[in-house]
């Protein structure tokens, strides 16, 4: 579909630069030929001070969580194709995500996410699973899981919008994903606007990480799971202030593309350790590999969703 081509093309964009996000840029992004066996002898050093590096840590905490870079080839280019070479790759990530999987069995229950459109595989492993995954020879690459927060800036400066409205370019027809703390879609301002919703959030549950998903699960799609967390937490409300920006509609204002619909993605987690909240005994932290899992969803939903626009509003790690 000719309208939506431009927001494919800018979330394959975008998935290849989370690549580099969570440095993988070591490693080649696209890989057209199947490679060389013997990983280790092929990965940069950088990658493998990393590894001494989560050791250090799995020793002091028993447990850690980690992106895996999985050894496949992978073209970033094939996910606009579609079609039948799209879906090879898509069967090539998923079955060496399995082969990683049937090779060890020290992760953690529940800790395993896994991505369609991505060559990459998040776990939670103590000091035999690390050991394991260096030793793998589907291990292209890791680093550890980082941790993001909610970050909105307090101001947006005049774009134009009013002009924009009236040469015609309202939204309508189109939808805005909101990846974020989730939404308040009873607000007034975002009445009717929310069409879909998701959530992508972890447990770790002697981390005092707790899940906001519906009933403590890992993910959602249903109505209701792009809801806001409990007010009681610091920082539930910038996912409904940030739709409201990008589609809001009211007697007096509105938001930039005021006719757009909005697609609700909840990606954090409960945190209940003040050492971490700044005193607090709980906040809101969104594990990368949560917004990644957002990201490739939303990817999957772009046609039926219509998505023009995914924004973020992010903070950098504490654990980088």
């Amino acid at each position: 579909n000719g309208t939506c081509l431009p927001v494919i093309l800018a979330l394959i964009n975008m998935l290849g630069a989370l690549l580099a996000v969570v440095r993988f840029s070591e490693i080649p992004v696209a890989s057209q030929e199947p490679l060389p066996r013997n990983s280790r002898l092929l990965r940069p050093p950088a990658i493998e001070s990393r590894f001494d590096a989560l050791g250090a840590k799995v020793a002091s905490q028993g447990r850690v969580s980690v992106l895996v870079r999985l050894r496949t080839p992978f073209d970033m280019a094939r996910m606009g194709i579609g079609g039948e070479i799209s879906r090879l790759q898509q069967l090539a990530i998923a079955e060496a995500g399995q082969q990683l999987l049937t090779q060890f069995s020290a992760v953690a229950p529940g800790s395993i996410k896994s991505y369609r459109h991505l060559p990459l595989l998040g776990l939670r492993v103590d000091a035999a699973g690390l050991e394991a995954l260096r030793r793998s020879e589907a291990v292209l690459a890791l680093q550890e899981d980082q941790l993001l927060r909610p970050s909105l800036a307090e101001s947006m400066v005049a774009i134009g919008a009013p002009a924009a409205w009236a040469l015609g370019a309202t939204g309508a027809s189109q939808s805005i994903a909101i990846v974020d703390t989730g939404v308040d879609k009873a607000h007034p301002f975002l009445a009717g606007k929310v069409i879909a919703e998701a959530c992508f959030s972890t447990t770790i549950a002697d981390q005092s990480v707790f899940s906001l998903c519906p009933g403590g699960q890992p993910s959602a799609t249903q109505s209701g799971a792009g809801l806001p967390c409990a007010n009681s937490l610091l920082g539930c409300d910038p996912g409904t202030h940030e739709e409201g920006v990008a589609a809001g509609r009211g007697a007096l204002t509105s938001g930039v593309a005021r006719d757009a619909n909005l697609v609700a993605v909840q990606i954090f987690s409960r945190y209940d350790n003040p050492s971490i909240c700044n005193g607090a005994p709980s906040c809101l932290v969104a594990f990368t590999s949560d917004l990644i899992r957002a990201l490739d969803h939303l990817y999957e939903q772009r046609d039926l969703n219509r998505l023009a626009a995914v924004p973020l509003s992010l903070g950098g790690s504490r654990n980088d």
